[in-house]
């Protein structure tokens, strides 16, 4: 789970806005392979939206595999392997429109046999299971 934080150069207070992610295109699952099983490829974000909270927070935003289908790569053998897609965020402003904010995101989630790390625009956060 990644909070997040809205900021400007300005300064301002973005309290109460709805902020959402949308799908920059590109994504690659490189865990997934043709199956029976009923898993499909990760290849886009979820289309998660918040509300701005006192000090320009928003989220929690997960980042990462569940951990069902983490157990279904590994026992495939499919580990070490990555998913990658990227996340253009969005706040919806007086104008009741959409509008893009900040770069670009890449959100990755490495799978290996004994941990998950989750990526989200730089930061890192790995954990053993």
């Amino acid at each position: 789970m990644w909070k997040q934080t809205v900021s400007d150069p300005g300064g301002d207070n973005f309290f109460g806005f709805a902020v959402q992610e949308t799908d920059a295109g590109g994504g690659v699952d490189a865990c997934w392979f043709p199956n029976q099983d009923g898993v499909i490829p990760t290849t886009t974000v979820t289309g998660g939206e918040w509300m701005v909270q006192d000090g320009n927070t928003w989220g929690e935003d997960y980042v990462g595999s569940l951990p069902k289908t983490v157990a279904y790569y590994r026992a495939q053998n499919r580990v070490p392997c990555e998913i990658t897609v990227h996340q253009q965020m969005q706040m919806r402003c007086s104008d009741d429109a959409w509008h893009n904010y900040g770069p670009v995101n890449t959100l990755q989630s490495i799978i290996t046999a004994t941990t998950v790390t989750s990526v989200r625009a730089g930061g890192t956060a790995t954990r053993r299971y």
